[in-house]
C-alpha cells in the first residue's frame, strides 16, 4: 500500500475539504482569467505565462540546464527551448557552458530578466493592493500565513504522490 493510499484509504472529503477544493479552483480560475484577460500583447518584453513562470524558475535557481527546467516546468524540451529562446533573444537570460559538461549550456538570469521580474512583482503587488484594499491588516497577514502553509504543503508532496492523484482522477474521468 502507498503512502497515498495510507494517509487517504477511508477518507472522504467532507464540508471543510470540499469547501477548500472550491476555493482553490476558484482562485485558480481567477488567476487564469487575469492572465487570459490580458491577452496578447504587442510588446515584444511583455511576457506571457509560460515565459514568466520559466523566468521565475531561472531566478529561483540560479543557474539550470534547460532540460532541469524542462522538467520543472512538466513541459517538452522542444518547448522549453523555444521558451529560452525568445527569453535569450530578448536579453532576459543568459547561456554559459556548463564546467563539467561543456556540451551543456546553463541558464542565469539576465539583468534584463532581474528587472523584467522586478517589474511583474510590481504590478503583482498593485493588483494585490487593489483587490484586498478593503481587508484589515489582519485579514491580510492571514492570508500570507495560510497561503505560505499551503505553498510549503504542496512542496512536500512527493512526485509519486502526484502521479497516483493523478491517476486516481483519470480513472473517475472514464468511468
Amino acid at each position: 500500500m502507498s503512502n497515498f493510499d495510507q494517509t487517504w484509504s477511508g477518507v472522504e472529503p467532507d464540508d471543510e475539504i470540499g469547501g477548500l477544493e472550491k476555493a482553490f479552483t476558484a482562485l485558480a480560475r481567477a488567476i487564469f482569467n487575469i492572465w487570459a484577460t490580458k491577452g496578447k500583447s504587442n510588446d515584444p518584453g511583455e511576457l506571457d505565462k509560460s515565459s514568466y513562470f520559466a523566468l521565475a524558475i531561472v531566478e529561483d535557481s540560479g543557474s539550470m540546464s534547460v532540460s532541469d527546467l524542462s522538467t520543472r516546468m512538466g513541459l517538452d524540451t522542444s518547448t522549453v527551448s523555444r521558451i529560452v529562446g525568445q527569453l535569450y533573444d530578448l536579453g532576459f537570460v543568459e547561456k554559459e557552458k556548463d564546467s563539467k559538461d561543456g556540451r551543456v549550456y546553463k541558464l542565469k538570469l539576465a539583468p534584463a530578466g532581474e528587472q523584467v521580474l522586478h517589474q511583474a512583482c510590481q504590478a503583482k503587488k498593485l493588483l494585490l493592493e487593489m483587490v484586498t484594499r478593503h481587508w484589515t491588516t489582519h485579514d491580510r497577514r492571514k492570508m500570507t500565513d495560510l497561503m505560505e502553509r499551503m505553498a510549503d504543503s504542496l512542496r512536500q508532496v512527493s512526485q509519486g504522490e502526484l502521479r497516483e492523484i493523478s491517476q486516481l482522477s483519470q480513472k473517475d474521468v472514464l468511468t
